[in-house]
């Protein structure tokens, strides 16, 4: 069976651009599908800039809509309204990409999924009262939750108890993410050879306890050469100019490979939030991909994805734990090897069998509804 898919989503996400990043879920999921047969198009709203750009990447069209160009963005979305050229209508990124994803689908009498790959209840824009109204509208007249992680699949249930729930964690790109020589990786990035470097990929926001990891580092210099190796958007404006931190900013999504590669250890210090508990985040399986020791802290389903050794975990906030497991990984490096379970194709292809069901089930109630009529 072909599957024709209409894929919403948003064009900037994570602090990354869907189209120039071919970044994340958004971008693989699509991808994976379309190698296996089915017809993919993407349409990312974009609120961010005016551009209304059409790419084609690996088979799939991913089309651009802007906001603040309103009036033309419902020109063009007027061709997917068309009740035969889709199976399943699919939204992901946040309540208002939602609300359009099912208005189509109920449009277009289509089964329609809602993606949920962060906690859209604690993003800005759900402040305000009506937008919390808008998510807990599209949770309970989708046909399909697909989420990150067993935190985030509690929070939908509470809001749909009969709906039926899948959990997709995020993955990574083995063909991008793999086993560097770590003195290539330093010269390249202009790093003394003869340090030690813990090192951060991602944003920095309130999800990332500075704290923690900048008092470990600072102990670790009592008795090593160590310095922090940080690269991504300082969202928390946190002030980087000191001799144990080596900011390099946010970089091409390409060079954060290198970056891992260039590292002794690699960190995700996620303070105690509730972003924090309900993320599934792709730097795990990035830096796992890249044969990199690790040491995260204990948020969400991040422990299973390291074993639930406790050489890789340490609980939120607790400096000492994280600077005895950075420690041990310095003197001992112990890796995890990434498991089959965290590769885009492999989670791509347990989503797909999810909406051969989902279509499927339509098809089978069409026709016993039919069945009906006619008798």
């Amino acid at each position: 069976m072909i599957m024709k898919i209409l894929f919403l989503c948003k064009r900037f996400y994570t602090n990354k651009d869907l189209i120039k990043d071919r970044y994340g879920r958004l971008y693989h999921f699509p991808v994976c599908w379309s190698n296996k047969g089915h017809k993919v198009n993407v349409v990312a709203v974009n609120y961010h800039s005016r551009d209304m750009s059409k790419h084609i990447a690996n088979g799939v069209s991913f089309e651009s809509i802007s906001i603040k160009r309103l009036f033309v963005s419902i020109k063009n979305l007027i061709p997917h309204l068309s009740r035969k050229r889709y199976d399943i209508v699919i939204s992901s990124g946040d309540q208002l990409v939602g609300m359009l994803g099912l208005i189509i689908a109920r449009l277009n009498s289509l089964p329609f999924v809602f993606d949920v790959y962060d906690d859209y209840s604690e993003f800005d824009i759900s402040r305000f009262p009506s937008f919390k109204w808008i998510y807990q509208k599209v949770i309970k007249n989708s046909n399909y939750i697909s989420c990150v992680s067993k935190n985030i699949q509690k929070k939908v249930s509470s809001f749909n108890k009969n709906i039926k729930i899948g959990i997709f964690p995020n993955g990574t790109n083995t063909q991008v993410f793999y086993l560097r020589d770590k003195i290539a990786c330093r010269e390249y990035l202009g790093l003394n050879l003869d340090c030690y470097y813990i090192g951060y990929t991602g944003s920095i926001d309130a999800r990332f306890d500075y704290l923690a990891i900048i008092s470990a580092i600072r102990c670790l210099r009592k008795d090593y050469n160590v310095k922090m190796l940080i690269a991504g958007k300082n969202i928390a404006n946190i002030n980087f100019n000191a001799d144990e931190i080596v900011y390099i900013g946010q970089v091409d999504q390409s060079l954060v490979p290198v970056i891992i590669g260039a590292s002794d250890v690699m960190v995700a210090p996620y303070a105690d939030h509730p972003l924090s508990h309900c993320c599934n985040p792709c730097k795990i399986s990035e830096y796992l991909a890249c044969e990199r020791p690790v040491v995260a802290a204990k948020v969400s389903d991040v422990a299973c994805y390291l074993n639930n050794d406790q050489f890789f975990i340490y609980n939120c906030g607790d400096t000492q734990e994280l600077l005895e497991k950075i420690k041990y990984h310095l003197l001992n490096p112990k890796l995890v090897k990434i498991p089959d379970s965290l590769l885009w194709h492999t989670i791509a292809d347990s989503f797909l069998e999810e909406l051969y069901c989902i279509i499927n089930d339509k098809v089978k109630k069409g026709a016993e509804n039919n069945e009906g009529y006619n008798g």
